[in-house]
């Protein structure tokens, strides 16, 4: 009954324009509200599952390197709070091997700031990736209810009818007129 049979038409219809990719949603019953809200849930449904799958890539490469940003930014703030907890068990005496400590949390600490870098570098990448390859699907014409029809009454018709009939013909005899008194001078 949606979609018909061979011999019948259904409820429900759609078109592809391959020369301008423009799909034609349409839908036929005797409820019109039903007949657009079918046609704008179908829509809805379809928009998203392209754009969905158009992006599923960028977006998953998106996602990790995000992630990755994370978890450089949280293991810089582990380093952070690990020097300076370092630097303030010393108490101002320094041994060997706090010394070492310290230059490892710092070259740590350096090699982390790089690498954040980079990763910002690479998210940078992957958002603008993301929203170039995301496609504007556009609504061009969407469903309306039927117009009611409004009928004129057959009285306003003739009078509006005659009343043009009368200025044609008015004007008709007085350019008659007119032409042939200049004719005849």
């Amino acid at each position: 009954m949606i979609i018909g049979s061979e011999h019948t038409p259904g409820f429900y219809s759609t078109k592809l324009d391959e020369e301008t990719g423009i799909m034609t949603l349409a839908a036929k019953c005797n409820a019109p509200e039903l007949s657009i809200q079918w046609l704008n849930s179908i829509y809805k449904n379809l928009s998203e599952y392209y754009i969905d799958k158009t992006i599923e890539k960028q977006l998953s490469t998106f996602k990790v390197v995000r992630e990755k940003v994370d978890s450089i930014q949280n293991e810089i703030l582990s380093k952070e709070m690990r020097l300076a907890k370092a630097k303030d068990s010393g108490r101002g005496i320094y041994t060997n091997q706090a010394r070492l400590s310290e230059a490892r949390l710092m070259r740590d600490l350096q090699i982390l700031g790089l690498m954040q870098g980079e990763a910002l570098k690479n998210l940078e990448i992957a958002d603008f990736t993301l929203k170039t390859k995301t496609p504007f699907i556009q609504l061009i014409d969407a469903p309306i209810l039927p117009l009611s029809p409004r009928g004129q009454s057959k009285l306003r018709g003739i009078i509006i009818g005659g009343i043009l009939g009368g200025v044609i013909a008015v004007v008709f005899i007085i350019g008659r007129k007119i032409f042939k008194e200049t004719m005849a001078s």
